[in-house]
């Protein structure tokens, strides 16, 4: 009886953790000097600077909760930039909570886990793990950095160069973006935009029509819808579908495509279709999911 005591208690044991997360910015300077390998602002962010081993979670105070899998805090900056390669701006992260939540697989092997001094700051860094959309969801590779520490807020800061963040140039793609009906041709894209961290992909919706006008009329519709896109993770096939162009009342052949580089959402209907009057039940249901995009 007590073996089977002891089995159960190492089960069932879970460290309680911090559960939050913030982004802070810095501003680039004028003259493109480094920035700092930390949040400057650090005591300010209690989720970078825990001042305490209980929170309720309120008002963007840190949760402590029990984890199963353990804690992870992760923190990491990156750069970045606008659509022409200008830099617009530097932002810090910190994500702490149960590892199983942030992070999918296993973590780099670390030689020597971070040390601390008596108040609470890194006296050592903290350990290497790239992120990836296999292990974290975001798009490319963000260097971050890494600690399993149980709630100890003395245990936790990451305020000072000391933790070793390392920059990360910008890893999010850039797509094409554009919406556009039109009775002649639509020319080739060009407005682009920058997109969120965690989105993975561009796509274009494109339809060339041939039909006919409300007063019966030959008419002729061009149409596509470029940005960027959570409904695919990585790239697929090209999808055609039948739905409404909209502002008309013409039904089109439609082709979406999905990809996963940089600007690679430029194609255009290289085809023509005449007027689909019957929308079925699976396209309906594509268009739905496309229209939030």
């Amino acid at each position: 009886m007590k073996l089977f005591s002891l089995v159960v208690a190492i089960a069932t044991a879970t460290d309680k953790c911090f559960i939050c997360k913030s982004r802070q910015y810095a501003i680039a300077t004028s003259d493109e000097s480094k920035p700092a390998t930390h949040f400057g602002d650090a005591d300010s962010d209690i989720c970078f600077k825990p001042a305490a081993d209980e929170y309720d979670g309120l008002n963007g105070r840190p949760l402590v909760a029990e984890c199963a899998s353990g804690c992870l805090s992760l923190g990491y900056m990156i750069k970045h930039e606008d659509t022409n390669g200008f830099v617009e701006n530097y932002e810090y992260f910190i994500e702490r909570g149960c590892k199983d939540d942030l992070f999918n697989g296993n973590l780099t092997e670390c030689e020597n886990e971070p040390e601390w001094e008596s108040q609470g700051k890194s006296k050592t860094a903290w350990c290497e793990q790239d992120l990836t959309f296999e292990n974290h969801g975001n798009h490319g590779v963000i260097k971050a950095r890494y600690s399993k520490e149980p709630v100890d807020h003395k245990k936790s800061w990451l305020n000072d160069d000391v933790a070793g963040l390392e920059l990360t140039e910008d890893p999010r793609l850039t797509c094409y973006s554009e919406h556009v009906v039109s009775e002649s041709s639509i020319q080739a894209p060009s407005n682009k935009t920058r997109c969120e961290l965690f989105t993975n992909s561009c796509y274009s919706i494109v339809a060339n029509l041939d039909g006919i006008d409300m007063n019966e009329q030959d008419a002729k519709w061009s149409y596509a819808k470029r940005g960027c896109s959570s409904a695919f993770e990585q790239e697929t096939e090209t999808i055609f579908f039948k739905a409404q162009i909209p502002g008309t009342e013409a039904n089109s052949t439609m082709q979406a495509t999905f990809c996963d580089r940089a600007h690679c959402n430029d194609h255009m209907a290289k085809w023509t279709s005449s007027d689909a009057t019957q929308i079925g039940i699976l396209s309906t249901l594509l268009f739905t999911t496309f229209a939030m995009l």
